[in-house]
């Protein structure tokens, strides 16, 4: 996809769109790779697949080759529920949701050497965090949404000064209804 990001040589994120033949990215190791060949096909009505993990998710085509944890690959629309990819850091992780649908779309496809794999880097949202009490200067800041317990909390501070959590973690994911394997129109 064209707002796919990729780190190169030199650390900067660049967009597939902007990268050519010859450019350097860093695959998975961390090594730099060149690009051999890049091709930018125009927008049209495309098979595209969403693969949603615990941590991430990313869009590409249906055909798309999409890294295993033993090392080989699968196109994306084999993909299921369930099935383990390989992720950056982590080494694997179980797709929560697998979305096929079309998309009217332009396409990038870029050929690396030695057909390295190479991490993606999707466009995120960017956050500054609560504005601290410039009255006080506390080491806590809450968050407007939030009520003042800081005094209730103040014995149990964890071991960065935010106040403990309280009950049983929820899991985000329980939420995801369950993938359906067929494409959408």
């Amino acid at each position: 996809m064209t707002d796919t990001f990729f780190k190169r040589s030199d650390g900067q994120l660049v967009a597939a769109i902007n990268l050519s033949a010859g450019d350097l990215v860093v695959d998975f190791m961390g090594i730099s790779r060149q690009i051999d060949w890049s091709r930018v096909f125009p927008k049209e009505s495309r098979k595209v697949v969403d693969m949603c993990t615990r941590r991430s998710k990313l869009t590409v085509t249906a055909s798309h080759r999409v890294a295993l944890p033993n090392g080989t690959h699968i196109e994306a629309n084999q993909l299921r529920k369930g099935d383990l990819v390989a992720v950056d850091f982590s080494g694997s992780e179980r797709l929560q949701e697998v979305k096929k649908r079309h998309e009217w779309t332009q396409v990038v496809e870029l050929g690396f050497e030695g057909d390295a794999t190479v991490p993606v880097y999707v466009p995120t949202i960017l956050t500054k965090g609560c504005l601290p009490d410039a009255d006080t200067a506390t080491l806590i800041h809450l968050c407007k949404e939030e009520p003042d317990t800081s005094e209730a909390d103040a014995q149990n501070l964890g071991e960065r000064g935010s106040p403990s959590r309280r009950g049983r973690p929820h899991d985000e994911d329980s939420d995801i209804p369950s993938t359906d394997d067929g494409f959408e129109l």
